[in-house]
């Protein structure tokens, strides 16, 4: 374990939360730069998808990692669903802010201009197509968003966000604590990270259309590392489930979000073996800035700028 280490869960576009964050952690100076040593950051995906900012998050992250493996630090990012989705081109969870990022100035007037055609075309309906041109163009508008060609160019398996998330791994364990977005269940855990990380790369790789995967695929599997719940949800009959994850990964505890936490704070399940910390970093209204700090082998729930509990020591691995 490095002596400090910080986990933040789904941060869905804030990037003044996570600067926030950044900040309040001691992460960062003043002047945004790294501050921590050979501290660790792990960030649990789902930088994208309901999301103001992503691109800034992505190059906010990217950034970061540089500075801290330069000062003997490291940074993970992890995969998440929602970058997942975007990769392969499946956009119904995201904002149309989204596309803004992406768009240049040379989209904006190409954008205009095939909306000014569109106007010229509607002129020309027949009567049973006419409708208020206010109705016709907020339908193309809808239809043909600002940055939408940037963004799935930017997010493409070969473009330049694309293929970094499709480098990320999805899950990764750092002394005895095991990080993934959503969690690690028995029947993949029995594989090793190793393996999952392989599969899930494999397939971010694929070309297909997100709902078109075929079901055995990893990405849309609901009970693999970007979707279970079981982590998160499971009543006493899942403690099973996570002790025997925890041995086969010779971890004491896994760290997941995904899930959010019914009062939006850090939650510790079953003697620390699994604590949430996805608090709704993105929410515009009711989330909360939060990350989870382990330092000298006990675990922290950190709520920017102030706040601060002690939630116990890291246990022993089973």
């Amino acid at each position: 374990m490095p002596p400090l280490l910080v986990a933040i869960g789904d941060a869905q576009g804030n990037l003044a939360g996570l600067e926030d964050i950044l900040r309040g952690t001691g992460l960062v100076d003043r002047s945004g730069r790294w501050a921590a040593g050979d501290a660790h950051l792990v960030q649990l995906g789902d930088i994208f998808g309901r999301a103001s900012d992503p691109k800034g998050v992505c190059d906010r992250l990217r950034a970061l990692a540089e500075d801290a493996s330069n000062a003997g630090g490291r940074v993970h990012v992890l995969l998440g669903n929602h970058e997942a989705e975007v990769v392969h081109r499946y956009e119904f969870e995201c904002d149309p802010r989204e596309y803004l990022r992406f768009a240049t100035i040379a989209s904006y007037r190409r954008w205009r201009r095939e909306r000014a055609a569109a106007e010229r075309d509607f002129w020309s309906l027949g009567e049973d197509e006419s409708l208020p041109l206010a109705n016709l163009l907020g339908a193309w508008e809808l239809l043909h968003p600002l940055g939408r060609e940037e963004f799935r160019k930017a997010l493409g398996p070969l473009g330049e966000y694309g293929a970094w998330l499709v480098s990320l791994p999805a899950a990764v364990k750092i002394g005895r604590i095991v990080f993934s977005h959503a969690g690690i269940v028995p029947r993949l855990a029995r594989h090793g990270l190793a393996w999952i990380n392989a599969r899930v790369r494999e397939a971010m790789a694929m070309p297909d259309y997100f709902p078109a995967l075929p079901p055995g695929n990893i990405l849309v599997d609901p009970e693999g590392p970007l979707w279970t719940r079981t982590l998160a949800w499971g009543t006493k009959a899942a403690a099973g489930q996570v002790r025997e994850s925890l041995a086969l990964l010779g971890a004491s505890t896994q760290v997941v979000g995904h899930t959010p936490t019914p009062d939006l704070r850090i939650q510790a399940r079953w003697g620390r073996r699994v604590i949430c910390i996805d608090t709704g970093i993105g929410r515009p209204k009711g989330g909360r800035l939060s990350a989870l700090v382990v330092h000298d082998g006990v675990f922290w729930a950190v709520y920017p700028p102030r706040g601060r509990l002690r939630i116990g020591p890291v246990p022993e691995p089973l």
